[in-house]
């Protein structure tokens, strides 16, 4: 399988029920801009745990920007956590990658909010609703093309603020 084929990533997010609070975090992005979850309450948002020396999240990373990209003036967002690595890896990593990501790629150093959020396994995203609570989640690489994301994001946007 080619970096970058999409076709072997999973289409599917698992709902949670009932759905949690997501736990805030403030972390800095590789530029060094500082970025609070809670800052984007009100928006649809994926939150991405990943590292640039695993697979699978490489793999996913260009259809997450695709997706973002396509939901450009929507009130949605996405945010994705680096695990363990230094600001140095993840700008090396932006050159390796089409589409590059244009959502915050933040710096988890020493892998706290991915243990506040309870992340067994890279890469590992969570769908938040416009209210700041998890209503999905998704272990593993996933095609965020995908019909089925959309609409499930697309429900959550016209859902309760």
């Amino acid at each position: 399988m080619a970096a970058g084929d999409e076709s072997a990533l999973s289409d599917e997010i698992t709902m949670v029920r009932p759905p949690r609070l997501a736990p805030d975090f403030s972390l800095v992005d590789y530029q060094g801009k500082r970025h609070r979850l809670s800052e984007y309450r009100g928006n649809v948002m994926i939150v991405n745990f990943w590292a640039t020396w695993c697979p699978p999240c490489r793999m996913e990373m260009p259809s997450l920007e695709k997706f973002h990209a396509s939901m450009k003036g929507r009130p949605f967002g996405v945010l994705a956590l680096d695990q363990s690595e230094s600001a140095t890896s993840v700008f090396e990593f932006l050159a390796e990658v089409n589409p590059a990501p244009t959502f915050p790629l933040l710096l988890d150093s020493q892998s706290a909010t991915s243990r506040a959020f309870g992340v067994t396994g890279l890469p590992t995203s969570f769908l938040i609703d416009r209210r700041g609570e998890i209503v999905g989640k998704a272990i593993g690489g996933r095609d965020f093309t995908s019909p089925g994301i959309r609409h499930i994001v697309e429900s959550l946007m016209s859902g309760p603020r």
